[in-house]
């Protein structure tokens, strides 16, 4: 079992944060299961669609010693996933392949998500420590690279990434792909496959561009974008390479308002492949509470902390900030619990993208008093 292709991306990893799911529903404080670590807030492309939108990237560049503090500290509270993305690039940070190599030394599972700047530089840290990488490629040609990042690099990256992959002897890293689109770009659907396919990683993965998370208004309408979910299905489908083509379905909340008149219940389902119900794009808007938002945290390089990536660089659902404090410190004196609840009353939902939306609906069913037919398998 454990020699299956693709048993990372299986739904029913959601089952080893069972007990903490349990404890959420009771109620309970539960330790977070995954950190995004921001060790630098300094980016050298320009996305439309980037969590700092406006470009004020301010350059900010975590202190070693200090990352390696709120490593060793998140590890003994307990994490065991640690995701480096966010704010900026990751690997512009000058001292990155010492803090993975210091994070996998620990026991971390460690993810990376990058635009592909230095990823030949970086190619032997990221093969000995990673468990994956993803790679924000989001445009199949030179012209839609340069219009989507703002950088002219797409023959550089696409050679780069080939190489990468076949200097992988084992299972992992797990190397992906992914596009973001907007209809305009819709005819790049299969470039975009074949590019992965020419590059030999394990998944591409396309979808429509969403913006609530940055305030990000996508150029195509939601009409357009069903469109181009249904496209980007369309190609997955019908593809026969050994690559995996992930089609994300996930429908923004101001797309779902615009079609909420001509709603197929049958029809709709979100990328976790849970069928929506009630006329709402996830459970949140349904219960009006997320319980599950304590899973996640994030720390961002000039040490504010959020829980969700979705609130990050908001300050108004900013934790606090460890300059003054451990991260241990900060988590046992609880400072954060007022901020948190907010959250759990989904006072951010206008900014969400639903990423807890399958937890909170397991939590929201074992939470229940009665559940009724429970013993029907």
């Amino acid at each position: 079992m454990d020699g299956l292709r693709y048993n990372e991306f299986s739904p029913m990893k959601i089952w080893t944060q069972a007990d903490k799911l349990k404890m959420l529903a009771r109620g309970e404080d539960v330790c977070p299961s995954t950190l995004e670590l921001d060790v630098c807030s300094h980016c050298n492309h320009k996305c439309s669609w980037c969590v700092d939108p406006k470009g004020s990237h301010d350059n900010v560049f975590m202190d070693v010693a200090v990352a390696q503090a709120i490593i060793t500290d998140a590890f003994e509270m307990g994490i065991r996933g640690l995701v480096f993305k966010g704010g900026g690039e990751p690997s512009l940070h000058p001292e990155f392949e010492q803090i993975l190599k210091a994070a996998k030394m620990i026991g971390f599972e460690i993810g990376v998500v990058t635009n592909g700047t230095n990823l030949e530089r970086l190619s032997a840290a990221y093969l000995e420590t990673l468990a994956y990488i993803r790679i924000s490629t989001d445009g199949a040609t030179p012209t839609t690279r340069l219009k989507t990042h703002g950088i002219d690099d797409f023959d550089e990256l696409r050679d780069s990434i080939k190489r990468f992959t076949v200097k992988r002897t084992g299972r992992h890293p797990v190397i992906g792909l992914s596009f973001c689109m907007e209809y305009e770009d819709i005819n790049e659907i299969p470039l975009a496959i074949t590019m992965g396919e020419k590059a030999g990683v394990d998944y591409t993965l396309l979808r429509p561009v969403f913006g609530e998370e940055v305030g990000y208004t996508p150029t195509h309408s939601p009409k357009e974008a069903a469109l181009l979910r249904k496209e980007i299905a369309k190609h997955a489908a019908i593809h026969t390479g050994k690559m995996l083509v992930m089609a994300g379905n996930w429908k923004g909340d101001k797309e779902f308002e615009s079609s909420k008149p001509n709603i197929n219940i049958s029809a709709m389902v979100r990328r976790d492949m849970l069928v929506q119900e009630n006329h709402s794009n996830g459970i949140e808007h349904q219960t009006h509470r997320c319980l599950a938002a304590g899973l996640l945290l994030v720390i961002t390089a000039n040490l504010d902390v959020y829980f969700c990536c979705c609130t990050r660089g908001l300050p108004q659902f900013k934790m606090g900030n460890l300059t003054d404090f451990t991260l241990r410190d900060f988590w046992e004196a609880g400072k954060f619990k007022p901020q948190l609840e907010r959250l759990k009353r989904c006072e951010c939902l206008p900014f969400c993208t639903h990423p807890m939306e399958k937890y909170n609906r397991i939590i929201e069913y074992l939470s229940l008093e009665h559940k009724h037919h429970a013993n029907f398998i």
